[in-house]
């Protein structure tokens, strides 16, 4: 078994879209440097490539993706199926972390990885969601619920979202909406949010977002 880290062990969960992979690769590093020991546990599709990460133990879990869902599937219903296929595999894969370590401080998951919440919730682990995204993307969770209603995206008044309207004014799929649904309640359920981003670029969106 590897020696614990200082500050405990941490179990990070990827989605497996580039755009995603990378920004939680390197978050396992900074974690790292502050004495964390790290997991990374990840679908079959698009494995991360341990030798680039010696430092990192990568687990990978079958998510029984078929050609035709990676040809003709949209991202948001990927995004489902991917849920749906990981959440047993994954959380036989935490328990087992967690016996060979004892404890695990916390689930680190991406937020398109949102059946990670679930499973740190059954086994009373704290689950901290990491938006690859912009924290302005965050604003948009409360009122996810109103945007299919047109009148409601034209009567817009914040100028994060105001940017954002011909994005909103798409009308979504089935899947998109559940997908919206299944990670906003997920989120709302963590211990924390990490988000990619740097004060500078988002303060006006970061101060709507601290809780007092």
């Amino acid at each position: 078994m590897e020696k614990q880290g200082k500050s405990g062990h941490l179990v990070l969960v990827t989605v497996p879209f580039q755009g995603h992979i990378t920004p939680m690769l390197q978050l396992a590093t900074i974690l790292r440097s502050k004495g964390f020991s790290i997991t990374i546990v990840h679908p079959e599709l698009n494995s991360p490539n341990p030798s680039n990460h010696p430092e990192i133990t990568f687990v990978s879990i079958p998510d029984k993706l078929t050609k035709s869902q990676l040809s003709d599937t949209d991202v948001a219903s990927l995004t489902l199926i991917l849920n749906r296929n990981c959440a047993a595999p994954l959380q036989h894969c935490i328990k087992k972390i967690l016996h060979s370590y004892g404890h695990i401080a916390a689930v680190v998951y991406d937020t398109l990885m949102f059946c990670a919440q679930t499973i740190a919730d059954n086994l009373r682990l704290p689950g901290i969601t990491l938006r690859t995204c912009s924290a302005t993307t965050l604003l948009f969770f409360p009122v996810f619920p109103q945007l299919d209603e047109k009148d409601f995206i034209s009567e817009i008044e914040s100028p994060e979202l105001q940017r954002f309207r011909s994005l909103l004014s798409q009308s979504p799929t089935e899947a998109t909406m559940e997908t919206r649904v299944a990670f906003t309640k997920a989120v709302g359920r963590s211990s924390a949010i990490i988000v990619n981003s740097m004060e500078f670029l988002e303060q006006e969106a970061l101060s709507k977002l601290v809780v007092g």
